[in-house]
Protein backbone atom coordinates (compact mmCIF):
# COMPACT_ATOMS: atom_id res chain seq x y z
CA UNK A 1 0.00 0.00 0.00
CA UNK A 2 1.36 3.34 -1.29
CA UNK A 3 1.64 5.87 1.78
CA UNK A 4 0.12 9.42 2.31
CA UNK A 5 0.15 12.19 3.85
CA UNK A 6 -3.80 11.77 4.85
CA UNK A 7 -3.52 8.75 6.67
CA UNK A 8 -6.58 6.50 7.21
CA UNK A 9 -8.23 9.18 5.24
CA UNK A 10 -5.42 8.51 2.30
CA UNK A 11 -7.67 6.02 0.78
CA UNK A 12 -11.33 7.69 1.06
CA UNK A 13 -9.87 10.95 -0.77
CA UNK A 14 -8.96 8.87 -3.82
CA UNK A 15 -11.62 7.81 -4.16
CA UNK A 16 -13.66 11.15 -3.64
CA UNK A 17 -11.51 13.66 -5.47
CA UNK A 18 -9.75 11.24 -8.19
CA UNK A 19 -6.55 12.15 -9.37
CA UNK A 20 -7.07 15.57 -11.22
CA UNK A 21 -6.29 18.22 -8.72
CA UNK A 22 -8.98 20.35 -7.43
CA UNK A 23 -10.09 23.00 -9.93
CA UNK A 24 -8.52 26.13 -8.03
CA UNK A 25 -4.98 23.78 -7.10
CA UNK A 26 -1.58 25.35 -8.18
CA UNK A 27 -0.47 21.74 -9.21
CA UNK A 28 -3.46 23.11 -12.57
CA UNK A 29 -1.52 23.78 -15.69
CA UNK A 30 -3.45 26.76 -15.92
CA UNK A 31 -1.60 28.47 -12.71
CA UNK A 32 1.81 26.93 -13.43
CA UNK A 33 2.14 29.00 -16.39
CA UNK A 34 -0.68 31.94 -15.18
CA UNK A 35 -0.32 34.53 -13.31
CA UNK A 36 -1.18 34.42 -9.20
CA UNK A 37 -3.86 37.30 -9.72
CA UNK A 38 -6.14 35.31 -12.21
CA UNK A 39 -5.99 32.96 -9.53
CA UNK A 40 -6.80 34.74 -6.70
CA UNK A 41 -9.33 36.51 -9.08
CA UNK A 42 -10.96 33.18 -9.18
CA UNK A 43 -10.62 32.02 -5.21
CA UNK A 44 -12.01 35.01 -3.89
CA UNK A 45 -15.25 34.41 -6.68
CA UNK A 46 -15.35 30.97 -5.44
CA UNK A 47 -15.13 31.79 -1.62
CA UNK A 48 -18.36 34.71 -2.32
CA UNK A 49 -20.12 31.35 -3.82
CA UNK A 50 -19.37 29.03 -1.04
CA UNK A 51 -20.51 31.38 1.90
CA UNK A 52 -23.47 32.80 0.61
CA UNK A 53 -23.05 36.32 2.51
CA UNK A 54 -26.67 38.14 2.57
CA UNK A 55 -26.37 41.60 1.18
CA UNK A 56 -26.33 43.49 4.67
CA UNK A 57 -26.16 46.98 2.83
CA UNK A 58 -23.24 49.18 3.71
CA UNK A 59 -20.07 47.58 4.98
CA UNK A 60 -20.37 47.29 9.58
CA UNK A 61 -17.42 49.42 11.18
CA UNK A 62 -15.49 47.71 13.00
CA UNK A 63 -14.78 48.54 16.69
CA UNK A 64 -11.79 47.48 18.67
CA UNK A 65 -12.91 46.64 22.21
CA UNK A 66 -10.13 45.88 23.96
CA UNK A 67 -6.31 45.73 22.88
CA UNK A 68 -3.24 43.75 25.01
CA UNK A 69 -0.45 41.70 24.67
CA UNK A 70 -0.34 38.30 26.10
CA UNK A 71 2.44 35.34 25.29
CA UNK A 72 4.04 37.05 22.40
CA UNK A 73 0.91 38.03 20.83
CA UNK A 74 -0.99 41.04 19.91
CA UNK A 75 -4.35 40.61 20.90
CA UNK A 76 -7.71 42.52 19.79
CA UNK A 77 -10.97 41.73 20.78
CA UNK A 78 -13.35 43.56 18.37
CA UNK A 79 -16.88 43.92 17.18
CA UNK A 80 -19.27 45.30 14.93
CA UNK A 81 -23.25 45.60 14.46
CA UNK A 82 -24.91 44.13 11.62
CA UNK A 83 -28.59 44.91 11.08
CA UNK A 84 -30.25 42.33 13.65
CA UNK A 85 -28.96 40.79 16.78
CA UNK A 86 -26.41 41.78 18.96
CA UNK A 87 -22.83 42.40 18.51
CA UNK A 88 -20.61 40.42 16.42
CA UNK A 89 -17.59 39.80 17.98
CA UNK A 90 -14.44 38.69 16.97
CA UNK A 91 -10.50 37.98 18.96
CA UNK A 92 -7.80 39.22 16.33
CA UNK A 93 -4.37 38.13 16.80
CA UNK A 94 -1.22 38.99 15.53
CA UNK A 95 2.88 38.42 16.61
CA UNK A 96 3.67 41.44 18.98
CA UNK A 97 5.23 43.85 17.29
CA UNK A 98 4.84 43.19 13.70
CA UNK A 99 3.75 45.73 10.93
CA UNK A 100 2.42 45.22 7.44
CA UNK A 101 0.63 42.90 6.32
CA UNK A 102 0.28 39.65 7.53
CA UNK A 103 -0.61 36.09 5.95
CA UNK A 104 -4.21 35.38 7.88
CA UNK A 105 -5.68 32.03 9.46
CA UNK A 106 -9.63 32.35 9.56
CA UNK A 107 -10.77 29.70 12.68
CA UNK A 108 -14.04 29.53 12.99
CA UNK A 109 -15.32 27.43 16.33
CA UNK A 110 -18.59 25.20 17.03
CA UNK A 111 -21.60 26.60 19.19
CA UNK A 112 -23.55 23.40 18.82
CA UNK A 113 -26.43 25.26 18.59
CA UNK A 114 -26.33 27.23 21.62
CA UNK A 115 -24.64 30.43 20.54
CA UNK A 116 -25.25 32.40 23.89
CA UNK A 117 -21.58 30.93 25.04
CA UNK A 118 -19.25 31.66 22.05
CA UNK A 119 -16.22 33.03 23.04
CA UNK A 120 -16.61 32.14 26.52
CA UNK A 121 -16.89 28.54 25.44
CA UNK A 122 -13.18 28.79 24.18
CA UNK A 123 -11.73 30.59 27.33
CA UNK A 124 -13.03 28.19 29.30
CA UNK A 125 -11.74 25.33 27.42
CA UNK A 126 -8.47 26.48 27.53
CA UNK A 127 -8.01 26.86 30.96
CA UNK A 128 -7.03 30.27 31.14
CA UNK A 129 -7.73 33.41 31.76
CA UNK A 130 -7.01 36.25 29.03
CA UNK A 131 -6.81 40.29 30.75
Amino acid sequence: MVENQLGLYGPWAATHLGDDPPRLSFRRNEFRRGSIRSWRSRARKRIDELLAAPDLGLTPVVRIDKRYEYDSLQIEEISWQLPAGPRTKAVFLKPAGSRGRLPAVLALHDHGGRKYFGQRKIVRLSGRRHP
